[in-house]
């Protein structure tokens, strides 16, 4: 937080609105917009307000599933869950459908399904490199107070290159809509 400033990541992790943390207008950038996804209700949040940017500005969506090969040491011998080739078709497949429930024919021929292995954070700071924009939904679980933004979502504000736009899913309240 030194480097970035306490003030970026206080808006980051307690805003209600979409919050973009620029660290650097000077490096060059092509106009992908890079979103990581998953199931949640953040990682849904993300990818829509990710299509609505990447229209905005006439730029292609990257959409970014990161897995974890599962390895377990038993007593009797290691246990290795599916090859990196069924992970990454398993992943591609998620990636589409969610695609197509979250975004439906406004997803369009310029978004594309990327698979990574690695660590979700490592796998987004990555596949940013270059881009106009990193999109992150943030979920944190912690129960501690003021520690609003999940890991991922810190660590790839902290260090990618591009800015970072954290969106935070809707409040109950907010989702349900006006009373």
């Amino acid at each position: 937080s030194a480097v970035l400033g306490s003030v970026a990541l206080q808006c980051s992790a307690h805003a209600r609105c979409p919050v973009v943390v620029v660290r650097s207008a000077d490096r060059p950038h092509d106009d992908r917009v890079v979103v990581g996804v998953d199931d949640s209700p953040a990682g849904r949040a993300a990818l829509i307000r990710a299509a609505e940017e990447a229209r905005r500005r006439g730029g292609p969506l990257e959409v970014v599933v990161a897995c974890t090969p599962v390895v377990t040491w038993t007593e009797f011998a290691p246990y290795a869950g599916p090859s990196e080739h069924e992970l990454r078709e398993d992943a591609e497949r998620f990636g589409r459908r969610l695609v197509e429930e979250v975004l439906g024919a406004a997803g369009g021929s310029q978004v594309r399904v990327v698979v990574d292995i690695g660590a979700a954070d490592d796998v987004l700071v990555d596949r940013a490199r270059g881009a106009g924009l990193l999109v992150v939904g943030s979920r944190s679980r912690s129960r501690l107070a003021g520690m609003m933004l999940g890991s991922v979502a810190l660590r790839t504000v902290v260090a990618a290159e591009c800015p970072v736009m954290v969106v935070h899913p809707p409040r109950a309240a907010e989702a349900a809509g006006p009373v």
